[in-house]
Order: structure tokens, then C-alpha cells, then sequence
């Protein structure tokens, strides 16, 4: 919230008490046990590794970070939204305004408790990551796997492969990914938040009874006005990645389906919300994988200066 000499107005004030409490299901969902351990073996299973046992015990400071990350990202998505349906007056407009897109996504800036336009800091930076993961690779599959035809509509009813399993059919699977990424960019952590309420963390078959329409109205469909910026690899995951250690180069993660460097990482430490984790990261980057050197050696330089 921004700090402001003038007392804040009370509908602005209920409009954040709303926010606060629609996404309190996102926050009990991660701290769930169960859930939690549904989540730790995806990620083993996704890096290929062992699945290591991590605290799930948080500080006091959790749900504060756990909101503001899922804040942060709501306006990026939003801005994207708004930004594919805009018309510009010019090439120069218009990635002037991407580029406002692109820094909203990647945490390149933030407004600071003055508001004042701020470099958001390395923790600011994996929790909004851990977000990202949780919510949109984790839970956004969960949702979409469950009566995966009915979310594709018209789309999987011309499709070839209709009715065929997701896990044994590489075109299915595409599909699926290709309707995740659309998800991504087009479900809001509110959206996310209203679906998994109605089913005590475990969605309804039964809602939304038209899953067609309810991505067709949240935009998930439009292709927006045709641009020759890089609309697509600059609002995804892999660009999130390389924010954190503020390096130009795209490395391995060139996709949600391809563990990177930080899949690894986290894999070995455990969540971003864990009591003390820069300093446990940093014991852990001195220890680092020669295969990410670079970045390992970029993130370790960031800490470093987050610490000290």
C-alpha cells in the first residue's frame, strides 16, 4: 500500500480487505500438508531429482509476502490483457507500453511504500517466483486436467485426439501446455482463487458449468492485435527466471515443460518462505553445480548484497 499524506478512502480500504480475504484460499492451499506434499513431488518429478523434505514452518511475514506477490502478479496479468487489446498510435507507443508490460512481469519495478518507483529486492523477486510456480504450473494443471475437453470447448471437439489420455498421447499433452500457457496469461490469482473455493481445495466437476465461456470471457482465446514485439517469451516463466539474477542470457529454461537452474536450486532448498533462505542459498551456491556456474554465481552476487 502507498504511504499518503490524505486518509485513504473507505471504499479503497473495503476494496483491500475483499482482496485480502479472496485470496485467502491460495494461502491456506500452500500451507496445506497435503497439498504441500503434492507440490514438493511434482517438483522432484519435474527436475528429475530426489524429493527432498523441507520445513513447510513459515515466519510471521508469510501471508504478507504470499499477498504481495500474488498482487504484483495480478497487475502484470491485467497489464497484459489490456495491452493485447489495445490499438496503438505507433510502433513507438506501443513498445513503450510493452515494455511497462514486460517490467511488471519480470518484478523489474514496483511502487515502493513512497510511491516511488522501486527495484523490487531478490526475496521480493523469488516469492513472486514461488507464486508463479504454485499457482500457475501446479494448481492451474490440477483445474485443467479435470475434464480437460470441457475448458477447450469447440477447440478439442475438432481435434483429432478427443478423448485420448494426456499421459500417453504426446499431441494431448501439447494441447494441454498450449491451453496452460493461455491459462497463465489470461487467469487472474482472484479467478484461481473463486475455483478452488467452491471445491474445499479440490475443484468441482460441476464448476464453472460452461468452462468454454469461462476462459472465452477472461480473454484466454484472443489473439489480440498482430505485433512484431515478443509478446509471448517475454511474459513467461523463463524470463521471470532470468530477472532473478538479472542476467541478458535465456539459458536452459526455455519453457515450463524444461527444468533450469533454479528448478534445481529450489529443489535443494526448499520454498523462498522458509525462515533464513538467502542464507541458507548462499551456503548452498558456494557448494554450486559447475553447469550453472553463471548463474549461480550471479544469484550468489545478489544475495550477497541483499545480506550485507
Amino acid at each position: 500500500m502507498t504511504r499518503t499524506d490524505r486518509p485513504l478512502a473507505n471504499d479503497f480500504i473495503t476494496e483491500v480487505c475483499h482482496r485480502w480475504q479472496a485470496h485467502r484460499v491460495l494461502r491456506k492451499l500452500y500451507l496445506s500438508e497435503k497439498v504441500k506434499a503434492e507440490y514438493d513431488l511434482s517438483r522432484a518429478k519435474f527436475t528429475g531429482s530426489a524429493n527432498h523434505q523441507h520445513s513447510h514452518r513459515f515466519g510471521a511475514e508469510f501471508g504478507g509476502r504470499f499477498h504481495k506477490a500474488i498482487c504484483l502478479h495480478s497487475v502484470a496479468i491485467a497489464s497484459r490483457k489490456l495491452a493485447i487489446a489495445s490499438q496503438f498510435s505507433g510502433p513507438d507507443q506501443e513498445e513503450d507500453v510493452f515494455q511497462t508490460v514486460f517490467d511488471l512481469w519480470n518484478k523489474k519495478s514496483v511502487v515502493d511504500e513512497w510511491g516511488n518507483d522501486a527495484e523490487p529486492s531478490i526475496q521480493d523477486k523469488l516469492d513472486c517466483l514461488e507464486v508463479f510456480d504454485f499457482l500457475y504450473l501446479f494448481v492451474t494443471t490440477r483445474l485443467f486436467v479435470t475434464e480437460f475437453p470441457s475448458w477447450t470447448g469447440a477447440i478439442m471437439n475438432e481435434w483429432q485426439f478427443a478423448g485420448h489420455a494426456l499421459d500417453t498421447n504426446p499431441q494431448a499433452a501439447q494441447l494441454l501446455e498450449i491451453c496452460l500457457l493461455y491459462g497463465r496469461w489470461t487467469l487472474s490469482p482472484t479467478d484461481l482463487a473463486g475455483l478452488m473455493s467452491r471445491g474445499n481445495d479440490t475443484p468441482r466437476l460441476s464448476w464453472p458449468v460452461d468452462k468454454h465461456r469461462y476462459l472465452a470471457l477472461r480473454g484466454a482465446f484472443d489473439r489480440g492485435t498482430p505485433t512484431d514485439l515478443d509478446v509471448v517469451s517475454q511474459t513467461e516463466r523463463w524470463s521471470m527466471v532470468r530477472a532473478v539474477v538479472g542476467s541478458n542470457e535465456r539459458g536452459d529454461c526455455f519453457d515450463t515443460s524444461t527444468p533450469c537452474w533454479w528448478d534445481r536450486l529450489r529443489q535443494l532448498v526448499g520454498s523462498p518462505f522458509q525462515p533464513n533462505f538467502l542464507e541458507r542459498t548462499l551456503w548452498k551456491l558456494r557448494r554450486g553445480d559447475q553447469r550453472d556456474k553463471v548463474y549461480l554465481y550471479l544469484l550468489q552476487t545478489e544475495i550477497r548484497e541483499e545480506l550485507f
